[in-house]
């Protein structure tokens, strides 16, 4: 398991670090010190919390790159069907 970090999208929150700080190291500005990095075995669960934590969305965990692709597809699909959607219309509105 890989994680990515887009550092020009780190906003310097530390959610991250505040759930997995031996995962996600910060450097002396509170920013993510590292680019990217390799998870160890067991560290995974933290790997994904420290992700989901992050209100910029800049961490990526990644299995491998046939993972990575699924991933965006799965997200650009979810993004079409969000935009498709129409609000519904109450009786009042109807007549």
């Amino acid at each position: 398991m890989k994680v990515v970090v887009d550092s020009k999208a780190c906003a310097g929150h530390a959610r991250c670090n505040h759930v997995a700080p031996g995962l996600y190291e910060l450097d002396e500005n509170g920013y993510i010190a590292s680019a990217d990095f390799t998870v160890e075995a067991g560290q995974e669960g933290l790997a994904l919390r420290g992700a989901r934590a992050c209100p910029e969305r800049a961490i990526q965990v990644l299995e491998d790159a046939s993972a990575s692709t699924y991933m965006q597809a799965a997200r650009d699909g979810a993004a079409r069907e969000n935009r498709d959607i129409q609000p519904i219309q109450t009786t009042e509105e109807q007549q």
